[in-house]
């Protein structure tokens, strides 16, 4: 059976951060990590299946910051210590299977070889919606009032202070964007770690870029040997918006937020071909939840 090791990345609702580790846990063992701006004293360890382990070193993962790739890589080196996986699966603490336990295996076991993360090429895009993704300097790292402003001005301005490629002793790599959640194989997460070791030239370009979750690890295996296993053979046409980037994961972006899935999207879930859906939480979702669960237990 295929071995799989679930990357989670969590900071609020920890209600719904249990029942989501409890119930991957059945296909999978689980690396955690809870970001350090969250207070650990809110989430209980009662109950956990002892396939879960908790990142003892916590990062401050805001949204669209390095650290979140810094914690990925992290929870990546933590389970290639532990065993040899087949697959690694990154979630955020909003998703959750809409699959059964047996299709999710089921779908890993058919695709052993095959890296699921899309991506388009930014650099050299005459278009403003790409070039703000690898030619501007912005940073999400720790944000004060100096950064929103720098920020904000170099949106307004359009300052392409970048050329639009990362460079790296003598290579120049293009710059690729996709969405940040993604599965790989047991290889290529062993590639992406050692890759992270072996350029911190590279890795410090993505302090200043945004959203560095969806650019780092996208760009690294685009420029890679890896490219032509992903699902769609390698670099996509440019599209803007992320939602056309949908990988295993179906989430939906509306006006200022992503759309929180209730039990009135049960209908559409059902056809829906990824795996997993983001966003969901306690509050809006439990009834879905429970829904997805029942059917779950009854294809056991």
């Amino acid at each position: 059976m295929v071995k799989i090791a679930y990357l989670i990345l969590a900071h609020r609702d920890f209600g719904h951060i249990q029942r989501l580790v409890k119930r991957v846990a059945r296909t999978g063992d689980i690396f955690l990590h809870i970001d350090a701006k969250s207070d650990l004293d809110s989430f209980s360890f009662e109950d956990m299946p002892d396939n879960v382990r908790v990142m003892e070193t916590r990062f401050r993962t805001e949204w669209g910051g390095f650290c979140a790739v810094v914690a990925t890589v992290e929870m990546m080196r933590a389970a290639m210590k532990e065993k040899q996986y087949d697959r690694l699966i990154l979630l955020q603490g909003a998703d959750y299977p809409i699959k059964t336990d047996k299709e999710i295996l089921d779908f890993f076991e058919r695709n052993r070889q095959t890296q699921f993360i899309r991506g388009c090429c930014c650099s050299g895009q005459k278009d403003s919606y790409f070039a703000e993704k690898c030619r501007y300097y912005l940073f999400y790292n720790r944000r004060n009032f100096i950064k929103k402003c720098w920020n904000k001005a170099s949106r307004i301005l359009k300052l392409k202070l970048k050329d639009g490629y990362v460079r790296d002793g003598n290579r120049k790599y293009p710059v690729y964007w996709g969405s940040a959640q993604f599965a790989v194989s047991g290889e290529c997460a062993s590639y992406l770690v050692q890759f992270y070791d072996e350029h911190p030239r590279f890795n410090r370009w993505f302090l200043s870029a945004f959203p560095a979750d969806e650019l780092y690890f996208t760009t690294v295996i685009m420029n890679s040997p890896y490219s032509k296993e992903t699902s769609a053979g390698g670099p996509e046409p440019a599209r803007r918006g992320v939602e056309n980037w949908r990988n295993l994961h179906y989430f939906i972006y509306e006006p200022g937020r992503i759309k929180v899935f209730s039990m009135k999207d049960r209908e559409a879930i059902l056809e829906m071909k990824e795996l997993f859906i983001r966003k969901v939480d306690t509050e809006q979702s439990t009834s879905l939840l429970d829904w997805l669960d029942e059917q779950n237990e009854r294809n056991v």
